[in-house]
C-alpha cells in the first residue's frame, strides 16, 4: 500500500489476529488469544504459530493505535513527543500498514524485532486489538531490557489434560492409562488456573486427553474457556448423540475434530478394540455434527489394518457426502511408548494412498492432507536438517498440567519423574514457571549427562539445548525412557536407534 492508498483520516489499530503483551524484561508479538484467533485463521496473509520478542519502545509506539485516534491524530501527538516532523511519523507507521511482508525494524545495535504481515489495519466495526497500555509497557521499561533469551518470563500457553480415560482401546494409542488418578484437580481449581491464565495474558489455555467428553464438567469448562477468549479446540472418539451436539452449538462450538479412521467395521474392530456397533454410531455424530453446521475436521491414523487404498478411498468417499467435513488430515501411525509397536503400516503403503489421494483429490469437497512418515534420515539429511529443526516449546513456552495437577514440560512425558516441573494443585502458574524444578530443567547442565549419551561431550551443547532444544519425547520413543538424555535420532551425533520406531520400508 503506498501513500496515496493510506487515509489518515481512517482509525487504524494493531490486527486483532494478532497481540502485545508483556514477557517482564520485554514485550512479545504473537497470535491473539485462541478464541480469536482460530475464527480468523483463514484470513490469507497473515502469521500464525509464532512469539517474537518485541521491545518495549515498540509497543509503546503501537500504544497509540487506542481505536479511538485517527492516524492523523496518532502523527499529530507522537510529532509532539518525538519532536519529529509529522511527515517522518507517517513515513515511519506507513510501513506498518498493510504489509505484505515482515517487518524487521532496527533497535539498538545489531538487534532487531520483526513485525508480523499486515500490522496495522483499518478499524472495522466490532473488532478490537490486543495491546497493552502505556503504563504497563512503562513498568516493563525499568526492567533490563532481553531481546535475546529464548525462553519466556512468561509463558504463552499450557494444556490441561483432563483425564486418561478414553471410550475405545487404540492399538495405536500413545497415552499412559497405567495411572489411576484417584484425586483429579477440582474443577473449581480448574477454574482458578484459567483465571490466572487470563489474568498473565496466555495466548492459549488448550485441553487434552483421554477423552474430552468423559470429562465431567465438559459443559461448564466450555464456559469458562470462553469467558476468558479461550477456544477449546476438541478432538473426540466419542459417539457424540444429538442431545450433545446442539449443546456445543449453544456453547459457541463452530469446529471439532473427530477421528474416524474407516468405514469398514471389521477394520474398526481390530484398531480400536470396540464392537461392531461403533461406526454406525460414529457416522450418527457425524450426521448430528452436519444437521448442526458445525465444521469437522477429520483425522484417521492408518494402521496396518486399513492401509488399502480401497479402504481409505472408501473412507473419503463416504465423507464426502457430508457437507460439514472440511478437512482430512491422514496420520500415519506413530511410535506408542505404551504399547508394542506391531501394528505399523510401511513406507510402500503409505506411497501407494499417497499417489491416490494426489489423483483424485480435486473430486473431495475438503482438503485432504497426509501428513509425512517417521523415517530414517541419512547422515547427510540430518546435517543439513537440524539446524532447521522445529523449536521445542516444552519448558520454554509452555507446559503440560496432567489430571491430577502436576506439570511436566509436554505430552506423553506423562507422570515421568524426571520431568515434573511442579503442581497445580497447590502452586500457581508462576510458581511452577519460575521454580527451582523448571528453571533447573531449562539449564540442565552438560555435567549431568550420563557418559553414555553422545551429549556428553558436545560442543554444541549449549546453543542445542538453550536454543532450539532437544525433543526429549522424542528421544525417549527412540531410545527408551532411562535414556532421557540422549538426543533424539534427527541429531547428527545421535546413537543408532534399535527400537521398533522408524515405519518399515515393506
Amino acid at each position: 500500500m503506498n501513500k496515496k492508498e493510506i487515509l489518515i483520516d481512517d482509525v487504524f489499530i494493531v490486527n486483532p489476529v494478532y497481540k502485545i503483551r508483556n514477557d517482564v524484561k520485554r514485550c512479545r508479538i504473537e497470535n491473539n488469544n485462541s478464541f480469536y484467533f482460530k475464527r480468523t485463521d483463514e484470513i490469507e496473509n497473515i502469521e500464525s504459530g509464532f512469539s517474537w520478542s518485541l521491545h518495549p519502545d515498540l509497543a509503546y509506539l503501537f500504544a497509540e493505535f487506542d481505536e479511538k485516534k485517527s492516524l492523523k491524530e496518532v502523527i499529530k501527538d507522537l510529532s509532539l513527543e518525538y519532536d519529529f516532523s509529522e511527515e517522518e511519523v507517517f513515513d515511519i507507521f506507513s510501513k506498518y500498514i498493510e504489509n505484505e511482508e515482515r517487518i524487521c525494524t532496527p533497535i539498538v545495535g545489531s538487534k532487531c524485532c520483526i513485525l508480523p504481515k499486515h500490522f496495522l489495519i483499518k478499524q472495522e466495526k466490532g473488532i478490537k486489538s490486543n495491546v497493552l497500555n502505556k503504563e504497563e509497557i512503562l513498568k516493563i521499561m525499568k526492567e533490563d531490557i532481553d531481546l535475546t533469551s529464548f525462553r519466556h518470563y512468561i509463558p504463552s500457553e499450557i494444556t490441561l489434560m483432563l483425564n486418561n480415560k478414553c471410550v475405545v482401546d487404540c492399538e495405536y494409542c500413545y497415552a499412559d492409562k497405567s495411572v489411576n488418578v484417584k484425586s483429579p484437580l477440582p474443577f473449581n481449581r480448574v477454574k482458578e488456573i484459567i483465571s490466572e491464565a487470563s489474568h498473565l495474558g496466555l495466548r492459549d489455555v488448550s485441553v487434552d486427553g483421554g477423552e474430552f467428553f468423559l470429562y465431567p464438567y465438559w459443559k461448564e469448562l466450555i464456559d469458562e474457556l470462553r469467558e476468558h477468549e479461550y477456544y477449546p479446540y476438541i478432538s473426540t472418539k466419542y459417539p457424540l448423540t444429538k442431545e450433545m451436539v446442539y449443546d456445543l452449538k449453544e456453547k459457541g462450538i463452530y469446529s471439532i475434530q473427530v477421528s474416524l479412521d474407516s468405514v469398514n467395521e471389521d477394520e474398526l474392530v481390530k484398531i480400536l478394540n470396540v464392537g461392531k456397533d461403533y461406526l454406525a454410531k460414529m457416522q450418527k455424530a457425524i450426521e448430528y455434527l452436519n444437521e448442526a453446521e458445525i465444521e469437522i475436521t477429520i483425522k484417521p491414523v492408518i494402521t496396518k489394518y486399513n492401509d488399502s487404498t480401497d479402504s481409505i478411498i472408501n473412507l473419503l468417499n463416504y465423507l464426502n457426502t457430508v457437507k460439514m467435513v472440511k478437512k482430512v488430515n491422514l496420520a500415519p501411525v506413530s511410535y506408542s511408548i505404551y504399547k508394542n509397536f506391531d501394528f505399523s503400516s510401511t513406507l510402500e503403503k503409505y506411497n501407494e494412498i499417497r499417489k491416490m489421494i494426489e489423483q483424485q483429490k480435486d473430486k473431495f469437497n475438503f482438503t485432504v492432507f497426509m501428513q509425512g512418515e517417521n523415517i530414517e534420515m541419512s547422515q547427510e539429511q540430518k546435517i543439513k536438517n537440524f539446524p532447521q529443526r522445529s523449536l521445542c516449546s516444552g519448558n520454554m513456552s509452555s507446559f503440560f498440567i496432567l489430571p491430577d495437577g502436576k506439570v511436566t514440560i509436554c505430552e506423553q512425558m506423562y507422570w515421568h519423574p524426571f520431568f515434573i516441573m511442579g503442581d497445580l494443585s497447590t502452586q500457581s502458574i508462576m510458581e511452577v514457571w519460575n521454580g527451582e524444578k523448571a528453571l533447573s530443567l531449562w539449564n540442565y547442565d552438560q555435567e549431568e549427562i550420563r557418559e553414555i549419551s553422545p551429549c556428553k561431550h558436545c560442543v554444541d551443547f549449549e546453543e542445542c539445548r538453550r536454543g532450539q532444544g532437544n525433543c526429549w519425547r522424542i528421544a525417549i520413543s527412540a531410545y527408551g525412557e532411562e535414556n532421557y538424555d540422549f538426543p533424539a535420532p534427527n541429531c547428527p551425533k545421535a546413537l543408532p536407534v534399535t527400537r521398533p520406531f522408524y515405519t518399515p520400508e515393506k
